[in-house]
């Protein structure tokens, strides 16, 4: 089966509530809940266009496979770990993140 996988696109952008960040983007609550909950008896395709502009990623990004087929297509889907950038800095010194910044700034990472 797939299901929606957003949390951790979620805490990318520094949020911890799924549901209210779906919401300010414009989403209605009970449309977000559904997502979140994967509480969806059917899939609205407009729904995946809009988290996709949400999130800038593409489908593969949101969607992961749970079902019990050892050879599902979607099981070749790579999906790296998703760490916020909140949690790369936290043990960073203000010199250190200025760097990184700086670099970022310049694309030079």
């Amino acid at each position: 089966m797939l299901v929606y996988d957003i949390e951790p696109l979620v805490r990318l952008y520094g949020k911890s509530e799924p549901i209210r960040f779906l919401v300010g983007a414009g989403m209605s609550r009970t449309v977000a809940s559904g997502i979140v909950y994967n509480d969806r008896t059917r899939w609205n395709p407009w729904h995946l266009a809009r988290l996709c502009e949400i999130f800038k990623c593409t489908v593969n990004d949101i969607l992961r496979y749970t079902g019990d087929n050892p050879n599902h297509p979607m099981l070749s889907v790579e999906r790296p770990r998703i760490v916020a950038l909140s949690d790369v800095f936290k043990d960073k010194s203000f010199s250190e993140m200025m760097r990184l910044h700086e670099k970022l700034r310049k694309g030079e990472l």
